[in-house]
């Protein structure tokens, strides 16, 4: 009861914040401060990531990391606001890239591992919450559809799927689903994690619905099937954090959020669902 206390106070100060920064976003002067909220938790997932990696005894270039994990986010928000910039994002990985083995220089033991580690860091985290600025400013401002209603349309329903799953698996939960991995899942927990994604796609579709214009180029099918899809892809998240947890022999990313472990643990889902709407946006799937 005590942890789920925690839980629950951690994640309505997490509300809301989001209900302080996400109506904002797309004003002018506001925009840099949003995006460095952004930056400032890819950045802090980045480092946790990296101190993972060191208990496996791996030196990850942590601090030019982080550097490079918040001027790639920035990167983002020029890349989304001017069309002339859409490579920004893409030179920045390189010159990263260029950066991680312009340090290992200095000595040749585990350079290999030392690299990847470090590049892997970025992919891992920096890339996927860059996909929070460019879902928020994927539409232009004159147009009806709103990238902020699909950012809250994101967080809500990955975030359900932990709810369901914690719910259910609470409550009815006896078959385990990857037992080495996180003992506490199970199958019964999975399916209820898409049963509350579903819903809570449901209901957001109705709620843009009931607006005189919709603000999410969204079909009832679509809602349905979109917040399968989201259920499934944050629940691989989830697990595939445990995974570098186990390897690392810890139960938590950091101690930085009561009730919740560290950041990674926090964005863990969000990391895989972020790239998965965004491919459906670009696709044109979508409305």
């Amino acid at each position: 009861m005590n942890e789920l206390k925690r839980r629950i106070m951690t994640s309505a100060m997490a509300i809301v914040f989001l209900c302080i920064f996400i109506p904002f976003s797309t004003y002018p002067a506001f925009k840099p401060v949003f995006v460095a909220m952004i930056a400032a938790l890819a950045a802090m997932g980045v480092w946790e990531f990296y101190q993972m990696a060191k208990l496996k005894g791996f030196q990850p270039m942590a601090r030019t990391g982080v550097v490079f994990t918040v001027i790639f986010i920035f990167s983002t928000l020029v890349s989304s606001n001017y069309y002339d910039y859409t490579y920004l994002p893409s030179v920045v990985l390189g010159v990263a890239f260029l950066a991680f083995i312009l340090k290992q220089f200095h000595g040749i033991e585990s350079a290999i591992v030392n690299i990847s580690t470090s590049v892997f860091g970025l992919l891992y985290v920096a890339v996927p919450m860059s996909c929070l600025v460019c879902i928020t400013y994927f539409f232009l401002p004159e147009q009806y559809y709103d990238g902020r209603w699909w950012l809250v349309y994101l967080i809500v329903v990955t975030k359900m799927s932990d709810v369901g799953g914690f719910f259910i698996g609470k409550w009815i939960g006896s078959h385990k689903l990857a037992k080495k991995l996180s003992p506490k899942k199970t199958w019964e927990g999975s399916i209820g994690g898409i049963i509350f994604s579903v819903a809570a796609s449901l209901i957001l579709y109705y709620l843009a619905q009931s607006k005189p214009v919709s603000p999410l180029n969204i079909t009832l099918i679509q809602a349905l099937w979109l917040g399968v899809l989201i259920a499934i892809f944050g629940q691989v998240g989830d697990v595939a954090e445990s995974l570098f947890k186990r390897d690392a022999k810890i139960k938590d990313s950091g101690h930085n959020l009561p009730g919740m472990g560290g950041v990674l643990d926090l964005l863990d889902a969000i990391l895989f669902t972020a790239p998965l709407l965004l491919f459906f946006l670009k696709s044109g799937i979508l409305g």
